[in-house]
């Protein structure tokens, strides 16, 4: 069975439920793989636990940390 993992920011759930669909559709058509066995699985990460080039992305794109950390407030 076809397992895709995805790591992104938090999505609202009508997000991820069109990322889903569309990861599925897609994968399906590009492989010929039954769109029933395909799984996708949304990795959720927090600005705050990655790093890159020794400084978290909170501090490197504090605008789209700031913009995601409202987003979650809203759910």
């Amino acid at each position: 069975m076809p397992h895709i993992v995805i790591y992104c920011p938090p999505l609202e759930k009508d997000k991820k439920v069109d990322v889903v669909k569309n990861i599925t559709e897609a994968f399906a058509q590009s492989t010929g793989h039954d769109p029933e066995i395909i799984s996708v699985h949304i990795q959720e990460f927090s600005y705050h636990n990655i790093g890159v080039g020794g400084q978290l992305l909170s501090e490197v794109l504090p605008e789209k940390h700031v913009k995601n950390s409202e987003n979650l407030l809203k759910k």
